[in-house]
Formats: C-alpha cells, sequence, structure tokens
C-alpha cells in the first residue's frame, strides 16, 4: 500500500529522533513530514497538530514506541471502501517484556456499543477515522492519560459510525516507562477522571454516579451514566 504520507510530529524530544527521520526526508519528501514542537507534554496538542496537517482522507493512529504491521494500512483502507464506516478499530497484539521475554497477548476487537464506550474504553486507541471526524472532535488538549478514551466517547456521542476488524495489526508495546505508565503512577488517571466526568457533564449534559473501584495500577474512580 503506496498511497499514504507519515506525519511526525516531535514534542521537543531530547533523543536523535531528527538525525533517524533525516535518513529518510531525502528520499520521501512528499511522503514524510516532519514537525518539531517546544515541550509540552500534551498528547492531545500534539495528535490535533499533525491531524490537522495531514492531506489525506483518513488518518490512522500511530505511537511511537509501537508497531503497524505491514498489512495495516491496506486492510483499514479496504474495510473503509467497503463499508463506508467513519471509524475503524482493529484487534491489536499487546506486548509485555519480562526478564528478557516477550509475552504476547492478542487482545480482540469487540462489537461496537455506544453505552458501553462511555463507560469503559473497551475500543483500542490506535484506530482509524476520518480526518473530518478528527477537525470536528479534535483531541482534548489538557488530559494527560485518557484523550483517547475522550476521544472514542465524544465520537460515540456524535454519532459517528463504528466498524470493528477482529484481525490484529497494530503491536502495543507494554513497557513500564512508557509515557501513560509513568502518568498513572503519578495519580493524573484521576485526575483526568474529573475532567471528563465534567466536560461530559456541562457538555453533553450526561448525569452519573460515581464509585470506586481498584486497579492492579492503583484506585481510581469510575463513573456510571444514569443518563
Amino acid at each position: 500500500f503506496e498511497d499514504f504520507e507519515l506525519i511526525i510530529v516531535d514534542d521537543g524530544s531530547t533523543d536523535d529522533t531528527y538525525a533517524e527521520v533525516k535518513r529518510f526526508l531525502g528520499a520521501e519528501p512528499d511522503r514524510i513530514r516532519y514537525y518539531k514542537l517546544p515541550h509540552t507534554g500534551k498528547i492531545g496538542k500534539i495528535r490535533n497538530y499533525g491531524n490537522q496537517r495531514a492531506r489525506g482522507e483518513l488518518i490512522v493512529v500511530q505511537d511511537s514506541d509501537d508497531i503497524s504491521l505491514p498489512d495495516r494500512l491496506s486492510a483499514i483502507w479496504e474495510e473503509y471502501k467497503r463499508t463506508g464506516s467513519q471509524v475503524i478499530y482493529h484487534a491489536v497484539y499487546w506486548c509485555f517484556p519480562i526478564d528478557g521475554i516477550i509475552l504476547r497477548k492478542f487482545k480482540e476487537a469487540e462489537s461496537y456499543d455506544k453505552q458501553r464506550i462511555i463507560h469503559t474504553q473497551y475500543i483500542p486507541a490506535h484506530i482509524a477515522a476520518r480526518k473530518d471526524c478528527f477537525l470536528k472532535v479534535p483531541y482534548d488538549e489538557e488530559l494527560q492519560v485518557s484523550d483517547d478514551w475522550l476521544l472514542l466517547i465524544e465520537f460515540a456521542l456524535a454519532g459517528f459510525t463504528f466498524h470493528n476488524l477482529n484481525r490484529s495489526l497494530y503491536v502495543y508495546w507494554y513497557s513500564m516507562d512508557s509515557v501513560n505508565i509513568t502518568r498513572e503512577r503519578e495519580g493524573k488517571r484521576r485526575s483526568d477522571m474529573q475532567h471528563i466526568t465534567k466536560l461530559l457533564r456541562d457538555k453533553y449534559n450526561l448525569k452519573f454516579t460515581a464509585e470506586t473501584v481498584q486497579t492492579e495500577n492503583g484506585e481510581i474512580t469510575k463513573h456510571e451514566i444514569i443518563q
């Protein structure tokens, strides 16, 4: 699949990201575009910046420490053309490095359920969606960990059509020093939930109760919609 562009948004990194990218820029000046921003650490802001500059019809989410399998773009494009759905999501492999061994777990792409996605993020974050969806409903720029979940909630509330492809096209690398895991340890998930709760109440007039649940990463608050 060759009809794609690669947009790299560098959030003020201090490693050799540009040196690596530069090796490909000369050969692919129209396909690969590189932007370096002052460091903010706001994932939503970085994603919105890239999405606004995308020239394609579909935007496919890719994190810097994960791997897209070789047929990911072609499979997504075929499903998009076949179904006409605005949002496409697929199964992923979760990989856990433990004592020099990599454990791989298949995470299926379960059928879409609007009410369920409001309650829990069961759809993987690494989706594909039409560019106009991302422009109409951009990522929240204040969240530290849960930006992808709120995006899915708002996509659902906006009435966008979802389609699941239960085929693994992506490798999610579970690292204990990743940004998400580090921020969860710092308690950012709890503050994110408070932000999401307020936004859903104020913007969509949703009503809910809250209960505290225990997770392996610590205590968080789960919200139950009672609309």
